[in-house]
C-alpha cells in the first residue's frame, strides 16, 4: 500500500508537470490528450491492480505484473525503433545542410557564378 501511494504521488506529478509544460509549447492537442491519457491510465492500473490481473487473464498471461512487464518492453522496444528512425532522418538532414553550406561557403570564397554545376564535383 505504501508502494502505490508512493507511485500514484509520482504519477501525478508527472502528469501535473506535463501539462504545466505543457501549455507554453507548440503541442498538437492530440499529443497533449494522449499523454494525458497515458499517464491517467497509468495511475488507474496503480490504483487498482486487479484491471490488470483481469485483463492478464483475459490474455492468457498469469499474473497481471507480467502483464505490465510484457506491455513494457513491447513499448519500449517500439520507442527505441522509432528514435533510431527519427535519429537516422536527422543524420541525413544534418549531411545535406553541411554539403550545402560547404558548396556555398566554395561559392561565396571562389566567386563561382555558374548555376548548379560546379567544375569540381
Amino acid at each position: 500500500m505504501i508502494f502505490q501511494g508512493i507511485l500514484l504521488i509520482v504519477i501525478g506529478t508527472v502528469l501535473l508537470t506535463g501539462l504545466i509544460k505543457g501549455r507554453g509549447r507548440h503541442r498538437s492537442i492530440v499529443v497533449q490528450l494522449s499523454w494525458i491519457s497515458v499517464w491517467t491510465v497509468a495511475m488507474l492500473l496503480v490504483w487498482k491492480p486487479e484491471i490488470t490481473s483481469r485483463i492478464a487473464f483475459w490474455v492468457g498471461i498469469g499474473r497481471g505484473s507480467d502483464l505490465v512487464f510484457y506491455s513494457a518492453i513491447i513499448i519500449l522496444t517500439t520507442i527505441v525503433l522509432i528514435l533510431l528512425v527519427w535519429v537516422d532522418t536527422l543524420d541525413e538532414r544534418i549531411t545535406r545542410l553541411v554539403q550545402d553550406i560547404a558548396i556555398k561557403e566554395y561559392d561565396r570564397k571562389t566567386n563561382f557564378k555558374g548555376g548548379d554545376s560546379h567544375p569540381h564535383i
